[in-house]
């Protein structure tokens, strides 16, 4: 693309071994993989666009391409397939409360990048979930091995996902998900009449024993009914 854009150009120079596009007047262009972006540490950039940011540590951002672009007063452009609610979705959340970014997701309807045909294509051969994610960039399609997600998503658009009062009238139970090399979760829910569910409160303990995490427990202003 570089070479056809740049071909009427006099005195560029590719270098398509290094990813270095040479212009006139001292100015470069650099195409660097996200997996080996410490060749970019020490730089002065004055634009840094990142592709597919999903698929990119966070690092890059943070240790990498701010200081780099700091001295320059450089730019920063971040696009992609936001693929869940991880770091560059975050990104996004906090760019588009800013005055200082500038923060957009576009659709197939919005740009028709992809003609009808292409889009029931699409429709056909991905599941209902890949096609929100990659196609209509939603933060809460299910990735793969994300097993509550697409139940998640719907009670949020039921409004099933809101906020709800503890009753003091009702116990309340709780039910562990033990973490040993990852997170210890505790969900904390009342059984309503009819059976309904409600999860009324949640913690998560990192690097904490069980009898800590019990110690705390009885501290919380609950009667509790049981533990799962």
């Amino acid at each position: 693309y570089f070479s056809q854009m740049l071909e009427d150009v006099t005195g560029v120079r590719i270098s398509a071994f290094d990813g270095v596009i040479n212009l006139p007047g001292d100015r470069r262009i650099l195409l660097a993989s996200g997996e080996n972006y410490d060749r970019l540490r020490g730089l002065g950039l004055v634009v840094a666009a990142v592709d597919e940011m999903a698929d990119c540590p966070e690092s890059l951002i943070t240790t990498v391409l701010t200081p780099a672009l700091t001295d320059l007063y450089g730019r920063l452009i971040l696009m992609g397939t936001v693929k869940g609610r991880g770091a560059f979705w975050q990104s996004y959340l906090k760019a588009n409360a800013s005055p200082d970014w500038y923060a957009g997701i576009w659709t197939p309807e919005e740009t028709h990048a992809l003609t009808d045909d292409q889009l029931d294509y699409l429709k056909r051969e991905l599941s209902e979930e890949e096609y929100r994610q990659e196609i209509l960039c939603d933060p809460m399609a299910a990735t793969r091995g994300a097993y509550y997600a697409r139940a998640l998503r719907v009670a949020t658009e039921e409004g099933r996902v809101c906020k709800v009062p503890y009753d003091e009238a009702l116990p309340v139970h709780v039910a562990f998900d033990l973490g040993l090399a990852d997170s210890t979760a505790i969900w904390f829910a009342q059984l309503h009449k009819g059976g309904e569910i409600r999860l009324i409160d949640y913690q998560e303990y990192t690097n904490t024993s069980f009898t800590q995490i019990l110690k705390e427990l009885r501290e919380y202003p609950y009667e509790y009914g049981g533990f799962i």
